[in-house]
């Protein structure tokens, strides 16, 4: 082959190197213009695509947290059906301290009302649904192909050796069930029957809600004895608290699933805090009246 003939073939495959380049920029730019107007699990699976993988682009990576890394599920209807009942429960709270409380109840009490009474209703309605299902809700081995993925249920658990699994995960279709299966996906262990968590929502259900239910109460009477419960009832919710992550703190976080936002800092971090902010600010505002009193009582015997 002479001179010729081999520039000619280079000029030609240097031609078409640009082609192809200038065809896949064209297809990349196309496809991402697509996707503000395609669905959210449709722009999820373009985003995966072989084009813009990075096997295509082995020099171009998608950070953490892009849509490609979240869940199909994160909202789906029954997360959103989830959220808004912990707003109708806030929102049931605030409405009967509206018709119950006297107007010329302070803004720290009627906020404190709110919190108690939202306090025991999600022990009640939300927690006492989780425990249904821990002692009522079971499937058999083998019954389902799928049982070899659920969280396993301890061995003995309720004095039965033939291996039942327990949990919201054999809830079925059950509203309540399917509430906790959307917090499980960020902590695995509300799926089923870890023995902490079951024993710390046994208090939780059975001590805690009763309590808080009885602070209302003196609330709405004016009853200086509030104080003293609320006291006892932070510290009963801040020790929850504690014993239900510090478990998962010395095993590396094993059943925690803080992969995207929502799961984090939605689930993990906002809706735990809120019982670990809140009774501290309780029981401040609490030990502050106490003091006031004590105060108050030794300043008039010394006169």
């Amino acid at each position: 082959m002479d001179e010729d003939s081999v520039e000619l073939a280079s000029s030609s495959a240097q031609l078409s190197d640009r082609g192809r380049a200038n065809a896949a920029r064209a297809l990349t730019s196309s496809q991402h213009q697509q996707i503000g107007r395609l669905p959210f699990q449709a722009a999820s699976r373009l985003l995966s695509s072989p084009l813009l993988s990075s096997a295509a682009h082995p020099h171009a990576t998608l950070p953490p947290g892009t849509m490609a890394d979240l869940p199909p599920d994160l909202f789906d209807q029954t997360t959103i059906i989830s959220l808004l009942a912990t707003v109708a429960i806030v929102l049931a709270a605030y409405l009967a301290s509206k018709s119950v409380l006297p107007a010329s109840t302070s803004g720290t009490l009627r906020f404190l009302f709110i919190w108690h009474l939202a306090d025991a209703l999600c022990h009640f309605i939300l927690e006492g649904s989780f425990l249904y299902h821990c002692f009522f809700s079971w499937v058999a081995p083998g019954a389902d192909a799928d049982t070899a993925r659920l969280f396993p249920t301890p061995s003995n658990f309720l004095g039965r050796e033939d291996q039942r699994i327990y949990g919201p995960q054999s809830g079925g279709d059950n509203p309540f069930a399917q509430l906790w299966m959307v917090y499980a996906r960020a902590d695995k262990r509300w799926a089923g029957i870890d023995l902490g968590v079951v024993s710390l929502e046994l208090l939780t259900v059975f001590f805690d809600g009763p309590v808080a239910l009885y602070i209302c109460y003196l609330i709405s009477r004016g009853s200086p004895r509030a104080h003293f419960w609320m006291v006892v009832l932070a510290t009963a919710e801040l020790y929850g608290g504690f014993m239900t992550f510090c478990p998962e703190w010395l095993t590396g976080n094993v059943n925690l699933d803080g992969s995207n936002f929502m799961y984090m800092w939605v689930y993990l971090v906002f809706f735990n805090c809120l019982w670990v902010v809140i009774p501290l600010y309780a029981m401040w505002y609490s030990y502050c009246q106490i003091s006031s009193a004590f105060s108050a009582l030794a300043a008039k015997k010394s006169n």
